[in-house]
């Protein structure tokens, strides 16, 4: 593994065990993905969305920061390359 996606790993697991810890969130959901779902239902997410995005624009210049952790979320690219399987019926898994 690269130092560089060491480090994100870092960030992300620190980012959701705030969003799990002390916003009482989903335990594999970033803040920003939880931003960008509930940004219709709660103007706390809303404002939150908007600091946030603003954050990833003026530091790292990332446009719509939380609409692409949310897609991020909903593809499951977090999970390791080892445990994805392209084609269930070729997998091995007798059940799949």
């Amino acid at each position: 593994m690269k130092l560089k996606d060491y480090i994100f790993n870092i960030f992300v697991i620190f980012d959701e065990t705030i969003n799990t810890v002390f916003l009482f969130g989903l335990p594999d959901e970033t803040i920003s993905a939880r931003c960008y779902r509930l940004r219709f239902d709660s103007k706390f997410w809303s404002k939150l969305m908007v600091f946030v995005d603003f954050g990833a624009l003026t530091f790292f210049g990332v446009k719509y920061h939380c609409r692409l952790s949310y897609i991020y979320e909903n593809r499951h690219r977090k999970i390791s390359r080892h445990y994805r399987v392209k084609d269930w019926k070729n997998s091995g898994d007798k059940n799949g």
